[in-house]
């Protein structure tokens, strides 16, 4: 659900108001007869914010309750009247649904969220919600093993809201848009729409489609043949060809999305409409071409992702969510794995609009078999479809994580196949010896190799019609600031790199992975692997990345360049897309290097900047000052107005006198915020790590408009104080 749906008139937020109980509650609490008195929390929401990314802390799990009362107007009795569905964003367990002192419903959240009829229960102007559920599930529950290599959250980690469907309605998993590009420029769309009765007595419906480009013109519309809707009927309508010419293709440089509105008629009035967002492209991996989008080779560069940030667990906001898809594209991956789970559509949005392809996959890790695991895993993968199959970015579905097994994985691309013939599917194999003995290397359209990429021409001959991509590579875990650790991150992401770009039918690599986090996997607690730290602070390899990929001439500058270091000879990494750098101190070249996009080299210390410019241009591109002793913090940030419902972040940087940032300085700080917000940290009090210089810290706004007084504090520093304002 997008943030403007939040405002209309057929959707109720449920963010505000709920109180959370650690624990299986009774039924007398969720019926808000009293009981304990509980913690008040806005959603979305984890209990795990303070458990996890901290060494030798093993997080909850078990059961938290949720309690909401609130005030409903609409009527809601009626044959024509509306029905009322609670709906969330995804999170992860199992639980009830209690409404004004009844179990409703029982459900598996599945990372896909509640979609649940409450109609009936809201007869009364004052309701109470209740919700219980558990992170500490049976194995038929995906994953469906006890301790992956991430954290299985707990809590309503998305928001609820109320959203009102009339009783005529446009099924809103059910609408599909597909294409078939015709000649060079035109292009055949298809919709498909199916429409439900919910009233007692035969509806005459006919449908209106309207196709509107990114510049909201009007490109095409058609309208239905009438046809009679019978009492609890859902009746496709469908538009097999729809002709666009001179069609705007959805390119990763240019990712043009229309938006396909769609009325519903009865008698000329209007009982629904609906919009979904898509985008004309045509996708394929194919043996011996890899990537081919809309014609073109591509080469897939990118991360595998998880939902998590310390102090927020993943309990992200819609816009953090599109930070991360922000980041990944500067940073110059075209291409992003869903590791291991759905993910947030928030997130997906932003891949479509910034032109990022997405690989998603079910929540599987080392984890496959029959049974109730394999009617959930169907489930999980057909609701997840359904949800997603309109984004033009995602490109490729995914099966599994490092198992294999021939009877399950066959069952799930014949989901798929059901309902997306577009689409190709992939399953991630770690172990290519154990898929030849399932036979399962050639089952999916395209094979996924974890790490072996010393076996990739084995990989290709395996495989369906010689179809690869590395799903997993360049693991090499480092904390962000130790340098030669990074050095030997970044070695590794560039060995990689090169054994995929050998090959001439390269499909890509995603590297694992976007951001340190959160596991307790053979009791790791912090899992250091990713290229950015995580509070999306990059290492020396993100910077690899961005170099490779910017489209302006790019520099930059990275080595110790501490007064408080001595003289002698200091080791700089230099970044770049440019054919020539040149380094300068004093007016004066101290270093000059040619076609390279990664370099180091040794120079002479002197306290003076360090100035890189590009090609002979005397415009400076990047500098590394000279720093002497911190003495002071200050705040920094891209913006400071923020809206009451995200969350807001802040870089806070450790500066010498001269204001020079302080780039070897290390410590925790004291975070203190007055007014409509509070601080996200992991930590047992409100405190943050600075390291290399920098920290960001996290605040959650209460959802009301207002100033809020930031400070940042450390006991042998000036501290630091900044304004930012919750619209």
């Amino acid at each position: 659900m997008t943030e403007s749906e939040h405002t209309s008139p057929t959707v109720f937020p449920l963010t505000d108001g709920w109180t959370f109980l650690p624990g299986r509650a009774s039924s007398a609490w969720l019926s808000g007869q009293g009981g304990p008195v509980g913690v008040p929390v806005r959603l979305p929401h984890t209990w795990n914010d303070r458990d996890t990314f901290q060494q030798d802390v093993d997080y909850r799990r078990g059961f938290g309750s949720y309690r909401c009362r609130f005030f409903f107007g609409p009527e809601t009795t009626g044959n024509d009247s509306p029905s009322w569905w609670l709906r969330s964003d995804g999170f992860y367990g199992t639980g009830e649904l209690w409404l004004n002192g009844r179990r409703h419903a029982r459900f598996d959240a599945q990372y896909m969220g509640l979609s649940i009829d409450v109609t009936e229960c809201l007869s009364c102007s004052e309701l109470v919600l209740g919700i219980r559920v558990t992170n500490r599930c049976a194995a038929h529950i995906l994953p469906g093993i006890g301790m992956p290599d991430f954290v299985l959250y707990g809590g309503l980690a998305g928001r609820v809201w109320l959203e009102q469907i009339p009783s005529l309605s446009v099924e809103r998993d059910e609408t599909v848009v597909t294409t078939e590009f015709v000649g060079e420029t035109g292009a055949d769309l298809g919709f498909s729409t199916f429409v439900c009765n919910r009233s007692d007595r035969a509806r005459p419906v006919r449908v209106f489609w309207t196709v509107i480009n990114r510049r909201g013109l009007n490109c095409t519309t058609r309208l239905s043949l009438p046809k009679n809707v019978a009492p609890g009927q859902r009746v496709r309508f469908a538009e097999e060809s729809c002709f666009i010419p001179d069609v705007e293709r959805w390119q990763l440089d240019d990712p043009a999305l229309y938006t396909l509105q769609i009325q519903l008629l009865e008698e000329e009035q209007t009982r629904d409409q609906y919009a979904v967002s898509f985008g004309c492209r045509e996708v394929r991996i194919e043996g011996g071409r890899g990537c081919i989008l809309n014609g073109e080779h591509v080469l897939l560069q990118g991360c595998n992702r998880h939902e998590s940030i310390p102090g927020l667990g993943n309990a992200m906001s819609p816009g953090l969510h599109r930070e991360d898809a922000e980041i990944l594209k500067r940073f110059g991956c075209n291409f992003v794995r869903l590791s291991h789970y759905p993910q947030h559509p928030a997130f997906l949005d932003a891949c479509d609009a910034l032109g990022i392809l997405v690989y998603a996959e079910i929540a599987t890790w080392k984890s496959v078999r029959g049974g109730r695991w394999l009617r959930n895993a169907c489930r999980q993968m057909e609701a997840m479809i359904r949800r997603d199959r309109n984004h033009p970015s995602v490109f490729i579905w995914g099966l599994g994580n490092e198992s294999r097994e021939r009877g399950p994985y066959t069952r799930l691309m014949n989901v798929v196949r059901r309902l997306d013939s577009e689409r190709q599917t992939i399953y991630a194999e770690n172990h290519l010896h154990r898929g030849r003995r399932k036979h399962t290397l050639a089952l999916p359209d395209v094979l996924g190799v974890n790490y072996e990429l010393d076996k990739l021409d084995e990989a290709i001959e395996a495989s369906c019609n010689g179809a690869v991509l590395v799903s997993e590579c360049s693991s090499y875990p480092t904390r962000r600031g130790e340098v030669a650790a990074e050095r030997t991150q970044l070695a590794t992401l560039e060995l990689d790199r090169k054994r995929v770009l050998a090959r001439p039918s390269a499909t890509g690599y995603a590297a694992w992975c976007f951001c340190d986090y959160a596991t307790l996997r053979k009791k790791r607690y912090t899992r250091f692997s990713g290229i950015f730290d995580s509070w999306r602070l990059p290492k020396l390899a993100a910077w690899r990345m961005r170099a490779a990929a910017a489209s302006e001439p790019f520099v930059k500058l990275i080595g110790d360049w501490s007064i408080g270091s001595g003289d002698g000879m200091r080791s700089v990494s230099i970044f770049t897309n440019t054919k020539r750098v040149t380094l300068t101190q004093g007016g004066d070249p101290v270093y000059e290097t040619e076609e390279k996009e990664y370099d180091e080299v040794d120079l002479l210390f002197q306290a003076e900047p360090l100035i890189a410019t590009v090609d002979g241009s005397k415009s400076v591109v990047d500098q590394l000052l000279p720093w002497g002793e911190a003495t002071r913090l200050v705040f920094c940030s891209g913006k400071n107005k923020w809206a009451s419902n995200e969350i807001a972040w802040l870089d806070v940087l450790a500066a010498d006198a001269s204001g020079h940032p302080v780039l070897d300085f290390h410590g925790i700080l004291g975070i203190s915020a007055n007014g409509p917000c509070r601080v996200c940290s992991h930590l047992p009090v409100d405190e943050i790590e600075l390291c290399s210089g920098i920290g960001r810290v996290y605040l959650r706004g209460d959802g009301v408009p207002g100033d809020a007084e930031i400070s940042a504090t450390h006991p042998e520093l000036c501290s630091a104080a900044c304004t930012i304002v919750f619209r």
